[in-house]
């Protein structure tokens, strides 16, 4: 989904994807998480004051989204409105990276026994509402209303 930039683009893939599903069926949605983009771009990278300069995100830190962009990203409002607008339900909402791209030179450094820890810990709290907008990706589940 992250590649349409378009609201409406993405109403119509959603409305889409329902009229093709079975009654019993689901849809997986994954999107690129906007806060996400704004730790690790924006400030991890140093690159925050730019983009503000060049009006490349809003005064709340949302980015804005060019026609010519490559990434729309999201914020865990703008799936519900879009849910919402294709009358889709959710079944569950998953954190797909959770801290994974934060930390990833650790990870690439642990022993098999603590990244074995890591990915029980990352299941564990891949539903957590409180960790979601900072994935870097949300895998969306959905089904028929």
């Amino acid at each position: 989904m992250y590649h349409l930039i378009d609201k409406k683009d993405k109403i119509k893939a959603l409305e889409e994807a329902k009229r093709v599903l079975k009654d019993d069926g689901v849809i997986l949605i994954s999107y690129i998480m906007n806060d996400y983009a704004i730790i690790k771009h924006g400030f991890m990278d140093n690159n925050i004051g730019n983009a503000l300069k060049n009006n490349m995100i809003n005064k709340d830190f949302k980015i804005i989204s060019k026609e010519t962009d490559l990434y729309s990203y999201v914020r865990l409002d703008d799936i519900d409105n879009l849910n919402k607008k294709a009358k889709l339900k959710r079944i569950k909402i998953i954190a797909q990276d959770g801290a994974t791209d934060y930390i990833r030179p650790y990870i690439n450094n642990m022993d098999e026994e603590t990244f074995d820890l890591y990915i029980k810990y990352q299941l564990k709290i891949c539903e957590k509402k409180e960790m979601l907008g900072a994935s870097s990706h949300l895998l969306d589940i959905l089904k028929k209303i």
